[in-house]
């Protein structure tokens, strides 16, 4: 009797063993940077990619999800199976509808564990300014001067011609309108243009 006891004990035992040794622990979860994204137009989708790491056992890593300052963007998802892989590389689409700062949170499960990472993400609104070159504003200056068409094309040549190679005017840049609306009509003037 003492025997079977024994017996049953150490088959518990032994049982509790074996599923202790499969059950799954939480996986790690590595976001990787995103950020700072400079865009000129909403919406973006991007793809946050990150890495998945486990102990090796039975259970496959599932329930991706993909968290937008705490709210649900995607899933959950489960992706193939990778085999005896302890650590792989995943990434889920994201849609960006607005310039801001977003907290992003990957989460999966491995077995009952789960685990878990997040990334704080900048979105930024490029504007993109394309400013007049000298003989655009040259051709302006003329205009209200009276000028037009042909009469205007040899003073025009002119300021193109003087022009400096990265579209500067006697050194001023063009992103420094009024100063460089000044140079442009200071050149003209000691032309004789008007």
């Amino acid at each position: 009797m003492l025997k079977k006891g024994l017996v049953l004990v150490l088959s518990i035992a032994l049982l509790l063993a074996a599923t202790t040794a499969v059950s799954a622990s939480a996986p790690v979860i590595t976001v990787y940077p995103l950020g700072p994204l400079y865009y000129t137009s909403f919406p973006q989708t991007v793809n946050v990619a990150f890495n998945v790491t486990h102990d090796p056992n039975v259970d496959s890593v599932s329930n991706f999800s993909l968290y937008v300052n705490d709210d649900l963007e995607v899933g959950p998802t489960d992706f193939d199976n990778v085999g005896n892989l302890t650590s792989y590389d995943y990434s889920l689409p994201w849609t960006i509808t607005a310039p801001g700062t977003y907290t992003l949170k990957i989460q999966a499960k491995h077995g009952n564990a789960w685990g878990e990472d997040t990334e704080t993400v900048e979105v930024y609104l490029q504007v993109i300014v394309d400013y007049p070159a000298a003989p655009a504003v040259a051709a302006k200056l003329l205009k209200t001067h009276g000028f037009t068409g042909k009469n205007m094309g040899s003073w025009v040549s002119q300021v193109a011609l003087h022009m400096g190679p990265e579209t500067d005017f006697d050194g001023v840049q063009k992103s420094e309108v009024a100063a460089y609306e000044a140079a442009v009509d200071a050149f003209l003037r000691g032309l004789g243009a008007y």
